[in-house]
Parts: structure tokens; C-alpha cells; sequence
């Protein structure tokens, strides 16, 4: 299947290689000077970016101590106060600003960063370079440096971070994420295309104009947002399993959204009754037994042996957002190996997700400022290097 991109000429903009990883995706990032090269955790639900500094508490024992960033080897460091500006800009729950003395002499600004699975960083806020590659349009590979980036240098984690990633990068849409930093530089856009967990090859983020999707299969849906949440809502308004069309009965007011495009979360959440019709649809389909839940800490329900399938389910499973209609695979939908099979989606009271798995072999576009909308279309994401 052909990559839909539009060709841009003149002007470079940024990429960085993808990869996936425990349920992750990793995107290369070149912090300091001179540029130190490592993977980070490529999340749209986040609005920082951060590294694992030294020293560091946990390091060790979370298997991070491999891919420390020491910022005493880079001369363009620099810590940041309570005072600065970006620090002002963090949400007054996070910072660990000693409040009281603030008219004092400029204390660091240290921040707690916590996630939707209880794991959480403390860090110090700092301004340092960010580098990238940029493909111009002759072949050419340049370097574009981004100096007085805002990053964190993590000092402690606490949770389940990917041990192959020395920290994470947040394409979210709050203030301090990499999309609002780059911003008009890369005119608010930035694409992605995941592969499946069993590639051996990469993939592209992409920025900019050289990120927008054009042609035949694009389908686009309206972005929604949330006071203090740099979350891209959508609107999901049904889901179809085979030729079963399942409404979406939790009701949203006008201008908001009822589902977070996550490329941090692995599965697809729903809300509880509406994953049970649902998965009532899937076990129809399917029309084998399904097999006791292996684990039961486990969040996903739907189980199956899979020396029970003749082949492997492909149940025609559509996501009905606002505008467009996503149309997803087996890839998409089950997780398994030689003895089981899953169903991966969950149920859940809290927020709602379109998680990673969901989105493998899909071009994933973000315009977060001229369309205001995610855009998406079907693709090999082996062959998005071009």
C-alpha cells in the first residue's frame, strides 16, 4: 500500500526513528552538547519530556542505569528556578516549589510527574538542546538543533517504565510538551506510523508539513480538549463488529470528546456496559468457547485457546469516530501467542482510550492549530522511511 505524504521541498523539518517495545513505542532523541543519542517512550498523553539523570534513585533496580544522561558533560545544561517561566507554566500540583521563600533567592524548580497507572517521576525542570535529523528533499540528512529546549532530568521514577527507554518524550498538547515547544517551527503537526510488536525494522515521526497525510483512504475526526488535560480527545460515536453496529450510549455535550488517542497505552479502553456489548459481539462472531481468565489481576477478560482456531479470528471491526470511520485488523484488536489469544480491550469506569495496538500499521497524523483534528489511514508502517 502506497504512504500517503505530501512532498515538502524547501524547508527541513525534524524526524526521529520509531520502534516498538514492551507495549511501548520508542522514539530517538539527541539531548546535550555534544548531542547524546538514546530512546525515549514517544507518548501523546504526556506534556513533558523528560530523561533519566544522574545520579538517580531506582536506576538500578528499574534497569535504566545502562542510558544515564549526565548533564555535567554538557555545556548548553542549564537547571531552571521556581521563578523561571517555564516553571510558572507547570500546574501548581506539580511543582515542589517551597512557596513560602519564593521572594527569596531562586530555588530550583523540582516537579512530581504522575501517570494514569500510578507511575510517577521527580525531576528537575531544565533548558538544554534538542537535536534532530531532517530528510531534505535531495537526500541530504542535516542536523537541526532546537537550543533552550525545556526537558526534565528525572532524579527518581517509581512505576513501570520501559527499561529499554532512558526517559520519555511528550507530544501532548500542553505547554512544556515537544509539539508546543517546536511549535510554528513545525506549524503544530507531527505524524507517526507504529509497528506491529514483532518488526525488526523502524518507522518515522514525523514533523511539519512532511507530516501531513493526503490521498485516497484518509479519514479525519475533530480534536476536543480538556482544561489542564493535554490529552487529544475524539468522539467515538459507535463501534461496529462484523455486521453488528454497536451505539456508543455514553452521552458528551457538544465540544467535548469521550475517548483519548493514546500512543502511550497499549489497549483500548471502554466504558464498562459499552465493552460488554462489545465483547458480546466478538464472542458471536467468533463462536468458540472461551477459555478461564489466566490471570485474574488481569484487566483484559475475553481469552481463547488458540490451538482451538482453524485460523486466526479476522472479525471486520470498525471504530465510528466523529467524520471517520476507522476500520481495524486482527493486528489491532488480539494479542496472542501459540497457546492463547485475547481480546485487547478492557473495560473501565475511568478515562477511555484508542491505545497503541489499536493503531499499528495506521498513519497517524496530529494538527493541533490549522485543522484542529487527527487524521488517520492505513498503511505498511515497515515501509514509512521514504
Amino acid at each position: 500500500m502506497p504512504i500517503a505524504r505530501r512532498n515538502t521541498r524547501f524547508r527541513p523539518y525534524p524526524e526521529s526513528t520509531v520502534k516498538p517495545s514492551e507495549f511501548k513505542f520508542l522514539t530517538k532523541i539527541s539531548i546535550g552538547s555534544p548531542p547524546v543519542e538514546s530512546y525515549a517512550i514517544a507518548d501523546t498523553g504526556s506534556e513533558v519530556v523528560w530523561v533519566q539523570c544522574m545520579p538517580c534513585d531506582n536506576c538500578e533496580r528499574n534497569g535504566y542505569s545502562s542510558h544515564l544522561f549526565n548533564p555535567l558533560k554538557s555545556c548548553t545544561y542549564k537547571e531552571l528556578s521556581c521563578r523561571s517561566r517555564p516553571c510558572q507554566g507547570l500546574r501548581d500540583d506539580l511543582r515542589l516549589c517551597d512557596r513560602v521563600n519564593s521572594t527569596m533567592k531562586p530555588k530550583r524548580c523540582d516537579y512530581v510527574y504522575a501517570y494514569a497507572d500510578l507511575s510517577y517521576t521527580i525531576s528537575v525542570l531544565s533548558s538544554e538542546t534538542f537535536t534532530f535529523a531532517s530528510a531534505e528533499s535531495h537526500g541530504r540528512s542535516v542536523s537541526l538543533r532546537f537550543p533552550k529546549s525545556i526537558v526534565g532530568c528525572v532524579h527518581t521514577t517509581n512505576g513501570s517504565f520501559d527499561s529499554h527507554a532512558a526517559g520519555l518524550v511528550g507530544l501532548g498538547r500542553g505547554p512544556l510538551s515537544l509539539i508546543t515547544q517546536l511549535g510554528d517551527q513545525i506549524n503544530h503537526k507531527f505524524s507517526y506510523c507504529l509497528l506491529p510488536a514483532t518488526s525488526n525494522t523502524t518507522s518515522k515521526l514525523r514533523f511539519g508539513d512532511q507530516a501531513v497525510l493526503t490521498g485516497n483512504g484518509v479519514v479525519s475526526t475533530p480534536i476536543f480538549s480538556e482544561p489542564e488535560d493535554p490529552s487529544y480527545y475524539l468522539k467515538l460515536e459507535a463501534v461496529s463488529i462484523g455486521k453488528m453496529k454497536i451505539v456508543n450510549s455514553h452521552f458528551t455535550p457538544a465540544g467535548k470528546g469521550n475517548i483519548v488517542c493514546d500512543s502511550g497505552t497499549p489497549l483500548i479502553y471502554l466504558k464498562t456496559d459499552f465493552y460488554n456489548q462489545v465483547e458480546a459481539a466478538v464472542r458471536d462472531v467468533i463462536s468458540l468457547k472461551a477459555i478461564k481468565d489466566p490471570d485474574p489481576e488481569s484487566k483484559i477478560k475475553l481469552f481463547y485457546d488458540t490451538r482451538s482456531f482453524d485460523r486466526y479470528p479476522e472479525i471486520k471491526t470498525v471504530f465510528h469516530f466523529t467524520g471517520a470511520s476507522v476500520t481495524l485488523k486482527t493486528v489491532n484488536t488480539f494479542l496472542g501467542d501459540e497457546k492463547i489469544t485475547c481480546l485487547a480491550m478492557a473495560a473501565t469506569e475511568g478515562d477511555t482510550f484508542f491505545g497503541n495496538l489499536a493503531q499499528i500499521n495506521f498513519q497517524v497524523e496530529y494538527d493541533d492549530l490549522a485543522s484542529n483534528q487527527v487524521s488517520f489511514v492505513p498503511a505498511d508502517c515497515t515501509k514509512y522511511l521514504i
